[in-house]
């Protein structure tokens, strides 16, 4: 219940993350990687995700880095990352999920609207 997760998590999102049953982190000097683990859910097929965050060593930085160890498989019709417009049409949406899928899952115009990996870290990290 930190107002800085308002900034990463859509409506659509939460239901799916009902599904969270634990969220780790794991830290060596110069990186660090956040899991989160998932109940069987309908929404995609994989039981955890993660991200690998590297840092700078000159200025001790974060440093964006999608090293994720898995790509989310989403269930048919299921993917939080677009949405259905009235029209019909498949618009890309933002979505906590997206803090895993930075590398090429949206199109560009919609992953450039998405925040920094520093900014997902810090409102996760809190």
């Amino acid at each position: 219940n930190h107002g800085g997760l308002f900034k990463i998590i859509g409506k659509h999102d939460d239901n799916a993350l009902t599904y969270i049953t634990n969220i780790t982190c794991t830290q060596t000097s110069l990186s660090f990687t956040l899991k989160f683990e998932f109940a069987p859910n309908p929404f995609f097929n994989n039981t955890s995700l993660e991200r690998t965050f590297h840092l700078c060593s000159e200025s001790g930085s974060i440093k964006s880095a999608v090293d994720c160890s898995n790509q989310i498989d989403w269930k048919d019709g299921r993917n939080l990352l677009f949405r259905k417009s009235r029209k019909g049409s498949v618009k890309p949406q933002y979505s906590f999920f997206s803090f895993f899928c930075r590398d090429n899952s949206l199109d560009d115009s919609a992953s450039q609207q998405l925040p920094e990996a520093e900014d997902h870290a810090t409102a996760l990290a809190i």
